[in-house]
């Protein structure tokens, strides 16, 4: 129910949704290594030993995901700084890309300039802060707000594109490393 205010008056509109049309519905999951809710989230292991390794999200068959935002948590102990990625010295050899996919990239996000340090992360999406509680662990937050830096990411199900997160280093030194995605899933049936 939405309620509009008027200089004397209050106007009262009821929205009817209608179950059998399409609907918007939000989703928030984090990037996994299957692409799913059950897949490992945690990406805090040595990609530099096994090889490069992907945390991605793909929609199903008839699904279609729309994609505004990437959040990146990263938790690390001693003290992050700007220099390195988490706190892991010199930051990071080989780095992070980001590409949408569908058996071939159809878009590198990262625009072939890997993320390598904390700063990296800065210069792609500028909401990146350093958060130091004093004792403990310090957090590297970052927000990547795809739809204020151009457009959505849209992953089309029918077409097997994917976003996803390429790791090909050792992030063993974190406590914790993860990528999640909010967006809507476009025209669901409830």
């Amino acid at each position: 129910m939405r309620v509009n205010k008027g200089s004397d008056h209050i106007r009262t509109q009821v929205v009817q949704i209608d179950p059998d049309q399409p609907q918007d519905l939000t989703f928030h999951q984090f990037l996994s290594t299957d692409g799913t809710t059950n897949g490992i989230i945690g990406a805090t292991g040595d990609y530099s030993s096994t090889g490069i390794t992907e945390f991605f999200i793909a929609p199903t068959a008839g699904e279609t995901l729309v994609i505004s935002r990437l959040i990146v948590g990263i938790r690390a102990n001693p003290s992050a700084r700007w220099e390195r990625y988490g706190s892991i010295p010199n930051g990071i050899s080989n780095g992070i890309i980001i590409q949408k996919t569908n058996g071939i990239v159809i878009d590198n996000i990262t625009d072939n300039l890997p993320i390598k340090s904390n700063a990296d992360w800065g210069s792609h999406c500028y909401d990146t802060e350093i958060r130091s509680q004093g004792a403990g662990d310090d957090f590297v937050v970052v927000r990547w707000s795809f739809h204020k830096s151009g457009q959505y990411i849209v992953l089309n199900g029918d077409r097997q594109e994917k976003l996803k997160v390429i790791l090909n280093d050792d992030f063993t030194s974190l406590t914790s490393h993860t990528f999640k995605v909010e967006g809507y899933i476009r025209g669901t049936l409830q």
